[in-house]
């Protein structure tokens, strides 16, 4: 039987910006709400966005 590949060395695509990466990938809401996205955009789109609604939500 083949070697059973573990889901980190996996390449995925990106549900935002559409490019490969290797490993798990993070949850994409509230920018989009299937698939995974990569680190990059992790931290410059949907932390981003996280943030902004929070701070939006306090203004109430």
């Amino acid at each position: 039987m083949g070697k059973v590949k573990n889901t980190f060395e996996l390449d995925n695509a990106c549900c935002i910006c559409g490019r490969t990466f290797s490993g798990k990938g993070h949850n994409p809401a509230p920018v989009r709400y299937d698939g995974v996205c990569c680190g990059v955009c992790n931290v410059n789109v949907v932390l981003k966005e996280r943030f902004r609604l929070a701070k939006e939500r306090e203004k109430l």
